[in-house]
């Protein structure tokens, strides 16, 4: 007897094993693109059952007019099925919802019902009764745009106490910090004021005005004769001298050569420096040397336009 009962236990261990073992029938995943949605936008819906060859699901019972999923609406449907490893299949819905419930803080995709057959080795559609497989239903949260009017605009949050000595001592020092730069500001204007800097800057102002007025001048006049060339170098020489003064002083004795490189010693630009040289050495020659008044009218527009590039320099 012992032998026996030893032997139903083997027995039954096998059997738990085996059963252990095989593989489920049928497995439902549900899969959605998003766990919450404003009302309006669209979610994607997959029920998908994995379950063994025996079984066939029902397709025509997979319609929108024959689904109710309220509070969503069903966009568009489709149904597939297709193979698995192992032998196993698989049947998937796939849902396209939207839903424009607003108020409330989520909503649930109610289950629905699949319908299967399953297949013997002698029964068929005909002789096989239809059974149900329920899809479990998916809870998906909403959120919303309005603003709930009844709530002010801090959201009933307490205002934070603020001691009026957390405010009134960095305002001081900001007022004393703006009087600081007033006076820092004005006495460097005064000390301006008093070194003459304004004064010079109005003088060379007048003096930029002079120049380019005595420029329009000595463009305007002619150059046809002998007489008029003479005048209207001798007026040009000048002009240059009185602006090599400026900067050198009383500097009648030097020559064109001179006047650039004391210019240039003064701390002068160096490209001021050869143009004033330039256009006094071109007054001398046309004024003193014998072919004068051919080199003027060969180079009249030339210097015009050289000493029109010194009074823009200034």
């Amino acid at each position: 007897m012992r032998a026996a009962l030893l032997g139903s236990l083997y027995i039954g261990m096998i059997c738990c094993n085996a059963l252990q073992a095989a593989p489920e029938a049928m497995a439902v995943k549900i899969w959605t693109d998003r766990t919450a949605l404003y009302p309006g936008d669209r979610l994607h819906y997959i029920a998908r059952v994995e379950h063994s060859s025996d079984i066939e699901f029902v397709r025509d019972h997979v319609r929108k007019d024959q689904l109710s999923l309220e509070p969503f609406e069903v966009l568009d449907l489709s149904a597939n099925a297709g193979d698995l490893p192992g032998g196993r299949k698989f049947f998937e819905v796939k849902l396209l919802l939207t839903t424009y419930e607003a108020g409330r803080t989520e909503a649930t995709v109610p289950s629905f019902n699949l319908f299967y057959f399953r297949r013997g080795q002698t029964a068929t559609k005909e002789t096989t009764p239809a059974e149900t497989l329920a899809v479990p239903p998916v809870k998906i949260g909403l959120r919303s745009t309005i603003v709930d009017s009844s709530g002010d605009i801090r959201d009933n949050k307490a205002v934070l106490p603020v001691s009026p000595m957390a405010w009134m001592l960095p305002g001081v020092l900001g007022l004393c910090g703006l009087l600081a730069v007033i006076v820092y500001g004005s006495s460097l204007a005064l000390a301006w004021f008093r070194s003459g800097f304004w004064k010079r800057k109005m003088g060379e102002r007048v003096r930029s005005k002079s120049m380019r007025e005595s420029f329009e001048e000595i463009r305007r006049a002619p150059v046809d004769s002998p007489d008029n060339v003479e005048s209207f170098y001798a007026k040009a020489s000048a002009i240059l001298r009185g602006l090599a003064a400026e900067q050198l002083g009383d500097c009648r004795g030097l020559t064109a050569g001179e006047v650039r490189v004391a210019l240039q010693r003064s701390g002068g630009h160096q490209d001021r420096a050869d143009a004033v040289g330039d256009l006094m050495e071109e007054c001398d020659l046309v004024r003193y040397s014998p072919s004068g008044p051919d080199r003027a009218r060969a180079r009249h527009s030339e210097f015009l336009r050289k000493f029109e590039d010194l009074v823009e320099q200034r």
